[in-house]
């Protein structure tokens, strides 16, 4: 201690102060972010979404990913009326799924259908 007393175990235990928990966040929002040269994927492209900013404070527990488009035949014209997906279909879209945080991987998903 600052005033040299040394203390002894008992007196280290001794809690006076009550808990306190920790609620200095005020608000959430959120974020859209597009994958880069969304317009020219092709079978087996990567798709990176990076969210860079340094103020950005992330919860992965609270993340997650909308995925949007059309469901067309060859030929362009839509086939929405008599296609039907299965129970997580659009994972089956998916051979590989990573979370990376500054670069670092934190997970990874390999046959994301299947898991």
């Amino acid at each position: 201690m600052e005033d040299g007393t040394i203390l002894s175990h008992d007196d280290i235990l001794k809690i006076t102060a009550p808990y306190h928990q920790e609620e200095s966040v005020s608000h959430v929002e959120t974020y859209a972010h597009q994958p880069q040269a969304s317009s020219s994927l092709d079978n087996n492209d990567e798709i990176r979404i990076a969210a860079q900013a340094p103020d950005l404070n992330v919860l992965p527990s609270k993340s997650s990913l909308h995925i949007t488009g059309r469901l067309t035949k060859a030929n362009g014209i839509a086939d929405a009326a008599t296609t039907q997906l299965v129970n997580n279909g659009i994972c089956f879209l998916f051979d590989e799924l990573r979370y990376e945080l500054n670069g670092v991987e934190m997970d990874r998903y390999r046959y994301v259908s299947l898991t």
